[in-house]
């Protein structure tokens, strides 16, 4: 096709050449049968993106059933302040402005976008100092994640949140991801973060809650891999069924 492809700035096509050009057409009975490989291909891509959706959902499953709904906190769980339970670190790190992300680097850059991974920096200097791991928070969006690697902060409205000692970082990233944080828009949440009060489980219970969290993590990851596997495969097998070579 690329031989009918005409111009300098802006390639267009050539229609009496487009029309003349001969298209690989199997029999009936062919195209029925790569039509069946390519269902079943995409039939176990949908089962593992279905897996994928469930798994999503289990952790906030594996919250309830151990602790309850911390807005109504059912289980009478003692309650802490902001300051009983994490403590406000942002200030302590340097943070790295949107157009200076790099698409490859040494160290993720971590903000409070929706992606896990915002981009990456080289700088030693720019890495996060405090003490792994640590939840980072959107100011502006109320995303909530765990970080347990060497990181760069990045953007204004990230802020890095240090669990207390008697608080399981796993387990607060996920309760910050439950209590009621007043949705303001674009304004900054921070505020009400500060305000809110937090359940207090024993540690020991939240450790068991990061325990299968992290057999959860496992299992995405797992699933994540076959779904790439599976994606790449399917793309082959239509390239392959397009050539008549299926």
């Amino acid at each position: 096709m690329q031989k009918h492809l005409h111009g300098a700035t802006m390639q267009h096509v050539n229609r009496g050449e487009f029309l003349s050009t001969k298209l690989f057409l199997p029999g009936l009975a062919e195209q029925r049968r790569i039509a069946e490989v390519l269902d079943r291909a995409e039939a176990l891509r949908a089962k593992r993106r279905a897996a994928l959706a469930q798994l999503g959902s289990l952790t906030q499953s594996l919250f309830l059933e151990l602790f309850g709904d911390p807005k109504g906190n059912p289980k009478n769980w003692p309650m802490r302040s902001f300051a009983e339970t994490m403590r406000d670190e942002t200030s302590r790190s340097e943070k790295l402005q949107q157009s200076n992300y790099a698409e490859a680097g040494s160290y993720p850059v971590v903000d409070q976008g929706q992606s896990e991974i915002a981009g990456f920096c080289d700088d030693e200097s720019m890495v996060c100092v405090s003490e792994l791991p640590v939840v980072v928070f959107g100011d502006h969006t109320r995303a909530v994640k765990l970080v347990v690697e060497e990181f760069v902060v990045g953007a204004d409205g990230a802020k890095v949140l240090v669990p207390q000692p008697n608080t399981d970082a796993t387990f607060l990233a996920s309760l910050l991801r439950m209590v009621p944080i007043p949705n303001l828009g674009y304004s900054r949440h921070m505020r009400e973060v500060k305000r809110l009060s937090y359940i207090a489980p024993p540690l020991h219970l939240q450790r068991e809650f990061a325990r299968r969290v992290a057999a959860v993590e496992k299992l995405k990851s797992a699933h994540r891999a076959s779904l790439a596997e599976l994606d790449s495969l399917f793309a082959s097998l239509q390239h392959r069924a397009f050539r008549g070579e299926l």
